[in-house]
């Protein structure tokens, strides 16, 4: 669709009582929640939860409940989100070892193009500038001080150093039209105990994990109420997303990456704009991240690049039904390139996910949320047609460049074995293995 062509579309949509209201440009904050389960925030059913702000912006706005990482790390996922494609094509598919490559078209770049000006606050390690995510944007503040903070085990900055920042240079920049990422990074382990957080939040792992939770919510509504001081918050498409989720046992895995089970790949997205998105609404459609980059495009009236793979859910927030549910790609090959294990790839088609391994795994995930009950001998005939979906898939959005791919320096290697995203077992291993019998041993 021809620029022209689609404002005139974007102008019927929005007519009525929002034609005066959209004369003036408006802006565009994304905030990553890292390592972020939909089951811990209020909004999402987590009545134990302290996330007053997250919750604010679900009532202001739209709650998607399900919506699907296809990854779960943190590099992949990201460049998933900001380029609208599968790691099939985009091509990374690890943390540490990929970076994403300058050809691929991030939304930072095409916003620049248009007259935004970007800037990015990195809360981690495995996003920093060189894995290619900077790509488009004129201010990306990675200044935490990586070696220190990696011998204290900890690789990040913290949601109010994130805030601060973000504060700081928004002070500077009120009166531009741009476009700010903010990383929180405050979930992953390992999980920290905040005085300014409940006691509660100490008692166990779990707790210490909703109570970092709570801690990034709390420096959230730091952001939203700087907004609010610059007259800037009604003029500001505020889109939060998790990149991935984390697993406390649900299926022998504490933490990320090895598995593609709901509790790692499952992720909050919420989408505020009084002016774009009606209040207080949840959409149970499904959708993925690679979706959110082509939804932003619509809102903005920039033309969507044919590259993109994901498919825009604006006319989902407009009310209207889609005939069938999105599928669902996912991977993980951390378990590969950490343990030598078989990699992961997968389907959700309609109600059921189909996992290709070594030993396959097939959940009717409608009757069984939780994944307990293998499928795949009772119903082998769908299991089989699933596979063949997700070969087809595979070869349609699958790129034919060769991947970004760099060596860790000594550095690298002590970042991401303190995050946990390297293991000893690396060199133990000697032949591919599933990665359940692999994690058991």
């Amino acid at each position: 669709m021809n620029s022209l062509r689609f404002r005139r579309v974007l102008f019927v949509a929005l007519a009525g009582g929002c034609r005066r209201r959209e004369a003036v440009p408006f802006n565009l904050l994304v905030i990553t929640l890292d390592t972020t389960r939909a089951d811990s925030i209020g909004a999402y059913g987590n009545r134990d939860a302290r996330t007053p702000n997250l919750d604010r912006l679900a009532r202001e706005g739209i709650l998607f409940r399900d919506c699907y990482a296809a990854v779960p790390l943190t590099l992949p996922s990201h460049c998933s989100l900001f380029t609208g494609r599968y790691p099939p094509a985009h091509q990374v598919r690890n943390n540490g070892t990929y970076f994403l490559p300058a050809r691929e078209t991030t939304l930072a770049e095409l916003l620049q193009e248009n007259g935004f000006h970007n800037a990015a606050f990195i809360a981690s390690f495995t996003l920093l500038g060189k894995f290619g995510l900077n790509q488009g944007f004129a201010l990306y503040d990675e200044g935490f001080r990586q070696k220190q903070l990696a011998l204290n085990f900890h690789d990040e900055a913290s949601a109010d150093e994130i805030s601060g920042k973000f504060s700081a240079w928004l002070e500077r920049h009120h009166e531009r039209r741009f476009f700010a990422w903010l990383h929180f990074y405050d979930p992953h382990i390992p999980y920290q105990v905040h005085p300014e957080v409940d006691a509660r939040f100490a008692a166990s792992e779990r707790l210490r994990y909703e109570g970092e939770i709570a801690y990034m919510d709390l420096h959230l509504g730091r952001v939203l109420r700087r907004l609010e001081e610059k007259g800037l918050l009604e003029r500001t498409l505020i889109v939060v997303a998790g990149d991935h989720g984390e697993a406390f046992g649900e299926h022998g895995e504490f933490g990320h990456g090895i598995f593609c089970y709901e509790e790692s790949l499952k992720v909050p997205l919420i989408l505020r704009h009084p002016a774009r998105i009606a209040r207080g609404r949840e959409i149970s459609a499904r959708v993925n991240l690679v979706d959110v980059m082509p939804t932003i495009l619509h809102y903005l009236g920039i033309p969507c690049p044919e590259t993109v793979q994901g498919k825009s859910f604006h006319r989902l927030v407009a009310g209207e039904k889609e005939t069938r549910r999105r599928d669902v790609y996912f991977e993980s090959r951390f378990g590969l390139e950490a343990n030598n294990w078989a990699p992961i790839t997968g389907l959700i088609v309609d109600g059921h996910k189909y996992i290709s391994l070594i030993e396959p795994e097939l959940y009717d995930l409608e009757c069984d949320a939780g994944e307990r009950d293998n499928l795949y001998k009772k119903k082998n005939l769908l299991a089989r047609q699933l596979d063949g979906r997700l070969r087809r898939f595979l070869v349609d959005h699958a790129s034919v460049a060769t991947a970004g791919r760099r060596r860790l320096s000594v550095d690298d290697a002590a970042s991401l074995k303190t995050l946990g995203y390297i293991t000893p077992a690396a060199a133990a291993a000697r032949e591919m293995i599933d990665p359940k019998q692999g994690l058991a041993l």
